[in-house]
């Protein structure tokens, strides 16, 4: 895991990672991970942050 974001519910967590293998900390996804780390499902794909194309997604309250 790279950064935890935000709480989506009271057993899981939005995170900036990969739910797999990254060839380096800069191409990384939104990830759905549980507290206890056992669980990773991945929400959006990698992106290489390093390119000046690279997208961005945003949270934003519902």
């Amino acid at each position: 895991m790279l950064q935890l974001h935000a709480w989506a519910d009271d057993d899981n967590v939005l995170a900036l990672g990969c739910a797999g293998s990254c060839e380096s900390e800069f191409n990384n996804g939104l990830v759905l991970v549980s507290i206890d780390g056992k669980r990773m499902t991945q929400l959006a794909a990698n992106r290489d942050t390093n390119k000046d194309d690279a997208w961005r997604w945003v949270l934003t309250p519902r």
